[in-house]
């Protein structure tokens, strides 16, 4: 004879557990969150790089040189955007196009 177990439906599971630790959690990740927000925000922030006197139809062109040092970096990931259209190299070789 088989022996039947009682299920608890989803809430009554939730019934069963105190909500305390849950919202201590809650809390900690919201503080968390909002003081660490602005920082990351602001390190997102994307910046429009154009010449002061460009006209609409010049190409135009731009140099970054970046030092990395020698063997820390393993991998990296680059973005980029323009309103027309762009070529990125990276070290001579084309690395993005948009």
């Amino acid at each position: 004879m088989l022996q039947s177990q009682k299920l608890l439906a989803p809430a009554a599971l939730l019934a069963q557990l105190s909500p305390a630790p849950i919202l201590q959690t809650m809390k900690r990740i919201l503080f968390t969150l909002l003081l660490i927000g602005p920082f990351v925000l602001s390190a997102q922030t994307p910046l429009w790089i154009w010449p002061d006197r460009a006209e609409k139809t010049e190409t135009v062109y731009f140099r970054k040189v970046v030092e990395l040092p020698a063997g820390k970096i393993k991998s990296a990931k680059l973005q980029a955007t323009c309103d027309n259209g762009f070529s990125l190299f990276v070290n001579g070789k084309p690395a993005l196009a948009g």
